[in-house]
């Protein structure tokens, strides 16, 4: 029996052909096949061809090894772990489960991500995603001396930080 075949188009036009049960873990694409036609392809706009082949890579393996959890478990750390050397491409997975509808590849993707970013400072955490500082010393000190005092007023702290 041959397995159905689907392709997936990426905003950059970039086609990736895939089984269908294997794209059946994004539920977007899921409803998309239930839906529509899917002679032309399935067009994510909201995905580039980078993050969607990384997208394909991670259903493949969850498909070919699904009854095999420690199997998964091993290599979703060394995949994550791959990942997270690349804080960009990393968020815009998170963005790409999140708009596919794939719980399993999100949850993972939160959790690497909170992984990297935990004990950085503000600073480096800017440093890694490129963000440039929005507000001026005196207007950052503003919001904390706010902040602080709705904590304190809140009764959540006792003193000012």
């Amino acid at each position: 029996m041959s397995t159905k075949m689907i392709v997936l188009k990426s905003s950059d036009n970039v086609e990736f052909q895939i089984e269908e049960d294997v794209a059946r873990q994004c539920l977007t694409i899921a409803h998309w096949i239930d839906d529509e036609n899917t002679n032309n392809g399935v067009p994510l706009t909201n995905v580039k061809g980078k993050i969607l082949a990384l997208v394909t890579e991670y259903c493949i393996k969850h498909h070919v090894d699904r009854e095999k959890p420690e199997d998964l478990k091993t290599w979703d750390d060394k995949w994550f772990m791959n990942l997270q050397t690349d804080p960009s491409t990393l968020l815009a997975l998170i963005l790409a489960a999140n708009y596919l509808d794939n719980k399993t590849l999100l949850d993972r993707a939160c959790q690497a991500m909170a992984d990297m970013i935990t004990e950085k400072t503000v600073e480096q955490i800017f440093t890694d995603f490129n963000i440039e500082k929005g507000y001026t010393d005196e207007e950052e000190r503003e919001v904390l001396e706010k902040i602080n005092g709705l904590l304190i007023e809140k009764r959540i702290i006792k003193k000012k930080l």
